[in-house]
């Protein structure tokens, strides 16, 4: 059986609605394996660093970067 947690309508549009100067989304392949958690925590890491410092290479003010919030519900 594959783990998949589908997003609901309710995240879809709360994304949806979220309005900034820079937005990123990060898509990484997970796993209910408790033994494997560490490996998606570390790609999570390495992608965001990348998707900062793909923002500071175009200019983006680094005061105004924030650090991800793993879960806003």
């Amino acid at each position: 059986m594959l783990h998949v947690d589908v997003p609901t309508r309710q995240e879809i549009t709360t994304l949806n609605r979220r309005r900034s100067e820079a937005c990123v989304s990060i898509y990484l392949a997970t796993t209910p394996l408790t033994q494997n958690i560490a490996i998606s925590r570390t790609e999570f890491g390495n992608l965001s660093e990348q998707a900062f410092a793909q923002l500071e290479e175009i200019g983006f003010d680094k005061r105004r970067l924030s650090r991800p919030l793993l879960d806003e519900r």
